[in-house]
């Protein structure tokens, strides 16, 4: 179950966002051609725990600080995508560039003039995919795909059309088992109807046929098998306008292996898999058009219930982008607001910290009361050998009284013993009763000790 921690309001519609891939870095594309980039605060957790290391008053207030910001396209930002190491990151825009520049600081090293398309006509940009080190690919609104050398910009290795109409998708493929470089050379994309694989040298290697929806969006699953007699491991996962999600077999797309209606008759956007490190491996988070955030287990082909988010029902705005940073929080965007959301048990892992404290300390409290029984139980028993001590003397006094020639005497003389005895093992007990009581009314009410001490007061 995830909880939302933070609000990030932008200046124009969300485009685009993207998270790099080893720091807290968030990248916004927006309506106005603005790129933006945050510095997300540590998570609500290790913050808490951080601070109620180096104080007594824990500041939960998380802020996010914009880095940098820049007017990066004339018309708008349409896409975003960084390279696997985070080393650069790449914006398109409807100006018809391409420009890749550090995350950090914002500062261009790489720029491409996409330029019109073969008819003469204006062709913008629509998505960025970095496949490799050395290879990017933009998906265009005429439906081509254009691949460019990142080390020889000017160089264009090559069009191709997947789809007919334009690419709603894309995701890269994990290099096969064979590969020599080590590097993606294939990629997934969605677009109208049918999905398909391509192959940087080899073109189209892969279609399916036309489903009965159109597919907006597609994400990969790296540790599944989409059947038990797969001959890789991996699926496919797409969305679609209806509200469907469908799985695939990478190495074979002629049909979907499953089929899972996620909110039929809403539109499914967007959709991003759940860290592996949160126990969420199987799971994938989906963005959909009336603003709410469903889970979907892949494994038991169900919506999770209890983890639907929603991201901005009230208005009534598509949620257009997902994404998981460094840290495995969920990062959500669409109209003007991006959320970030953290596991509800982590954030709930310093509340369970304290009440194990305070379980120890009530042991501890509980364990000084039974300490107080003992002594109870010793003054108990010191009170009862006093008695019977009381008792054998007193026996010991009849018997020799009754060996007196002088009784009357002697039994006078006794009683009057008898009643100072008394009167001395009484006293004793009475002592003996006041000191347990006088402990009693030291205790407090109910017997509690110590001292109380409130959170947040001094």
């Amino acid at each position: 179950m995830f909880e939302s921690t933070c609000s990030l309001p932008t200046s124009s519609d969300l485009f685009c966002l993207v998270l790099h891939p080893e720091k807290p870095l968030l990248t916004v594309g927006l309506a106005s051609g603005h790129v933006e980039t945050f510095e997300l605060p540590a998570p609500a957790s290790e913050t808490s725990t951080s601070s109620e290391s180096t104080s007594q008053k824990p500041k939960k207030i998380a802020l996010i600080r914009s880095v940098w910001r820049t007017k990066r396209h004339q018309g708008s930002c349409r896409a975003l995508a960084y390279q696997k190491d985070g080393s650069r990151l790449f914006s398109a825009g409807t100006d018809g560039l391409i420009k890749g520049f550090a995350p950090e600081t914002g500062r261009v090293s790489v720029k491409l003039a996409l330029g019109p398309s073969d008819t003469g006509i204006k062709d913008d940009p629509s998505m960025l995919l970095v496949l490799n080190p050395s290879t990017i690919i933009a998906s265009l609104d005429s439906a081509w795909v254009r691949q460019f050398d990142l080390e020889n910009p000017e160089k264009s290795l090559g069009s191709l059309q997947p789809h007919e109409d334009f690419v709603t998708g894309m995701i890269s493929l994990p290099p096969s088992k064979t590969s020599t470089s080590g590097v993606s050379k294939q990629w997934a994309s969605t677009g109208q109807m049918t999905v398909s694989i391509s192959d940087m040298h080899k073109g189209v290697v892969d279609e399916s046929g036309e489903q009965d929806e159109m597919l907006i969006c597609i994400s990969y699953i790296p540790n599944m098998r989409a059947r038990k007699a797969s001959k890789t491991t991996g699926i496919l996962v797409t969305g679609s306008d209806n509200g469907i999600l469908k799985t695939w077999d990478p190495s074979d797309l002629e049909k979907p292996v499953h089929k899972i209606k996620v909110k039929e008759g809403e539109s499914l956007e967007c959709m991003v898999p759940l860290p592996e490190s949160l126990g969420m491996g199987d799971k994938v988070a989906c963005g959909f058009g009336d603003g709410i955030i469903r889970v979907v287990d892949l494994r038991t082909r169900k919506v999770v219930e209890d983890m639907t988010m929603s991201h901005d029902a009230l208005s009534g705005e598509p949620v257009i982008a997902l994404a998981v940073d460094c840290y495995g929080r969920l990062i959500s965007g669409g109209g003007q607001i991006v959320k970030v959301w953290e596991d509800l048990a982590d954030l709930q892992g310093n509340s369970d910290d304290e009440e194990d404290e305070e379980e120890e300390e009530e042991e501890e409290d509980n364990s000084d009361d039974d300490n107080d029984g003992e002594e109870e139980e010793d003054v108990e028993d010191e009170v009862k050998t006093t008695l019977n001590h009381k008792a054998k003397g007193k026996r010991s006094r009849e018997e020799s009284s009754d060996s007196d020639a002088d009784g009357d005497e002697d039994e006078d003389e006794d009683d009057e013993s008898e009643d100072d005895s008394d009167d001395d093992d009484g006293e004793h007990a009475r002592r003996l009763e006041q000191k347990e009581a006088a402990k009693k009314r030291k205790l407090g009410p109910m017997g509690a000790h110590g001292i109380l001490k409130f959170d947040g007061l001094d």
